[in-house]
């Protein structure tokens, strides 16, 4: 993926992300983590796609 977006005058490449439905998702590289790698209390934060009403749409 070649698009790169500025942050405070860097650049950010973002990736792809495919969850196990098949749903696509953009994400800063630099934000991703393997969820083995996750602490504790990273994973208290995350909420189940279940809970969220799934499939959300990029861009609207």
């Amino acid at each position: 993926m070649s698009d790169v977006e500025i942050f405070k005058g860097r650049t950010e490449s973002f990736i792809v992300v495919k969850d196990a439905s098949g749903e696509e998702y953009i994400c800063p590289q630099s934000a991703l983590k393997r969820k083995s790698e996750a602490t504790a209390e990273e994973l208290k934060k995350c909420i189940p796609e279940s809970q969220t009403g799934g499939g959300a749409a990029i861009g609207g």
